[in-house]
């Protein structure tokens, strides 16, 4: 009898899970089923349901992403995909070109998407910079501080209202004629506030609402693992995550190239969808959940499901020389575009992304490969 009264106290049924049971016995059960305790199975909870949806949106993103693939190559070669495999390359992932590009204010603001993805850059590159831009605003309040001192200016009485500080330094300076250090400061200024953004927002009525905004490639962060924004060409700039955009005919700043995740972003295609709006808004609300926000460095890459899942295909490849076999056997039976969305895909956001398409076999597909054999490569069409 001892041992089944054991037995009991480790079952569910001692807290009260039968016809008879205590309602408060009840609620200790439920919380012991809910609370993770190891000795019973646990109800999913909110944690479990955000990682199985981001699993699903890397594997629901494949068909998405093929299409964007296998569209974008077929766009930027001009029907040639092997031209366009090695045009995406060189946009996403060369070294880009040096440079400036001015777009007007009100360009940028009429686009929703753009203006999202500059927001984000803006706080991508403060996080990734912050310890350049702290330096910088160290080594001008440094200066600031030795020009007080230097004109006896007592620091304690303007401690709580900075402006008047700078306003009592400039109004010495200019009295003594210290224009060395004037432009000094200036120039310090200019550094720190350079170092806080990836772009130049020109604001020459100091309204508080840019006239344009400048994109120049020494600006640009690194952003580690991540493709970086780049000029490309002489109007024309990469955006990952967002697309390749450059000045038309009519000199609109506008979208050529749509990100191989969000195809339906092309201007025509949004244009087409707009026709059927049933089927388009479901499409559209598709591609949003399956695939990345527009940021040179998308959150969903760092969710604990969505990179799980993309371990995907090395799990598979662990299990055994048969099944890799089999899975490569079935992939091209499949899609013929599987295998190259799966690994442009999966390495889009780690930078390590080549064009299979060019180069033979045991071949590094480095830039000057690739063009040597795309040049070969069109000359056989």
């Amino acid at each position: 009898m001892a041992d089944d009264e054991n037995i009991i106290d480790k079952t569910p049924v001692d807290h009260g899970w039968g016809t008879a049971a205590d309602p408060e016995a009840i609620k200790q059960g439920l919380a012991e089923l809910q609370g993770g305790d190891s000795r019973f199975w646990r109800m999913p909870n909110k944690e479990d349901w955000e990682f199985a949806k981001d699993a699903g949106r890397f594997w629901g993103a494949i068909p998405t992403e093929t299409a964007g693939i296998v569209k974008n190559f077929l766009d930027r070669g001009k029907g040639n995909i092997g031209l366009g495999a090695y045009n995406f390359y060189q946009s996403t992932f060369g070294k880009g070109k040096e440079g400036e590009i001015t777009v007007p204010w009100e360009q940028i603001q009429g686009d929703e998407k753009l203006l999202t993805y500059l927001d984000n850059m803006q706080e991508v590159h403060l996080r990734n910079n912050a310890d350049e831009i702290k330096n910088r605003g160290e080594i001008w309040n440094d200066h600031f501080y030795d020009m007080m001192d230097k004109y006896n200016i007592d620091r304690e009485f303007f401690q709580d209202d900075s402006l008047a500080a700078i306003d009592a330094l400039n109004n010495a300076m200019w009295k003594n004629d210290d224009a060395e250090n004037i432009q000094k400061l200036f120039d310090l200024e200019s550094d720190y506030n350079l170092a806080r953004s990836p772009y130049i927002t020109n604001d020459e009525d100091y309204d508080g609402t840019p006239e344009s905004i400048t994109f120049k490639d020494e600006l640009f962060s690194n952003t580690p693992w991540e493709p970086d924004v780049k000029i490309i060409g002489e109007n024309s700039i990469s955006f990952p995550y967002l697309g390749d955009y450059t000045f038309n005919d009519e000199g609109n700043f506008e979208m050529q190239y749509p990100s191989v995740y969000k195809p339906l972003d092309q201007p025509g295609i949004e244009g087409l969808i707009d026709k059927t709006p049933v089927v388009g808004d479901a499409l559209q609300k598709w591609q949003e959940f399956v695939t990345p926000e527009y940021s040179p460095e998308p959150e969903l890459f760092r969710k604990p499901g969505w990179s799980l899942a993309g371990m995907g295909p090395m799990m598979l490849r662990a299990v055994g020389p048969a099944a890799w076999k089999g899975a490569k056997w079935a992939a091209p039976k499949v899609a013929p575009f599987a295998a190259k969305a799966t690994g442009l895909g999966s390495l889009f956001y780690s930078g390590k992304a080549e064009a299979p398409t060019i180069v033979p076999e045991g071949v590094e597909a480095t830039p000057e490969n690739l063009e040597k054999y795309g040049k070969i490569l069109m000359g056989n069409q």
